[in-house]
């Protein structure tokens, strides 16, 4: 492993699923319940678990939150917890829903490893994800010429606290954008990353695969 390629959305995209129906479960079954889903899930994701956040954006979006809402915010919780518990990694996917997962996360507390994937805030939602303690992860986004506010997200992010991915298949980095993103781009958002701060890419390169080794554990 080069830069921090750990992150990406397809391996989780029905874990988020998968704790709204079991968290459901558990209200109606009871401790006994919870105790199983923890430990299947615990078992089937060694290293981390992933929070998903989304913006309420389109029809479907806005049925489910208005309906199940606080079932949702619910599973967030179970997730913190549970990582937090079992001492793994909280991986976070938020986009326009900052305030609630800010909330969600000042309340609850974050497990010693917690990262915001895919950042695509601006300096502000930085410094308020980075006050809670949590590490931010850049991807294609920042090479994007309207993205203005996650670069200066970027600048003041901390190098300890900063990882790269590249989201593939998605969010292709400059100048590929318009075709398949792939891991092997992911050097693109680090040197786009390092221009911004001033640094030499190749140091970012070491300074983020470290950080992503300690955060995934690996």
């Amino acid at each position: 492993m080069t830069i921090s390629e750990a992150m990406t959305p397809r391996r989780y995209s029905w874990l988020s699923a998968l704790i709204i129906v079991m968290t459901v479960v558990t209200l109606a079954t009871g401790a006994i319940a919870l105790h199983y889903v923890e430990t299947r899930m615990v078992t089937a994701f060694g290293k981390s678990l992933a929070l998903t956040a989304a913006e309420v954006s389109d029809k479907l979006d806005r049925f489910l939150f208005e309906r199940y809402g606080d079932v949702m915010m619910m599973a967030g919780t179970f997730s913190a917890q549970l990582a937090r518990r079992h001492e793994l990694a909280l991986v976070v996917h938020t986009r326009e829903a900052w305030d609630d997962t800010i909330d969600l996360l000042g309340t609850h507390g974050l497990p010693d490893r917690t990262i915001i994937h895919c950042f695509t805030g601006g300096p502000d939602e930085a410094r308020r994800c980075l006050d809670l303690g949590a590490s931010l992860s850049f991807s294609g986004v920042v090479t994007f010429k309207n993205a203005e506010d996650v670069r200066q997200a970027a600048l003041l992010c901390p190098l300890d606290r900063l990882l790269v991915e590249t989201d593939s298949p998605f969010l292709t980095p400059v100048p590929h954008r318009g075709t398949l993103n792939e891991p092997s781009r992911v050097p693109l958002v680090g040197a786009t990353i390092a221009q911004v701060k001033g640094l030499v890419t190749a140091d970012v390169a070491l300074v983020t695969t470290a950080n992503a080794r300690r955060a995934f554990a690996c």
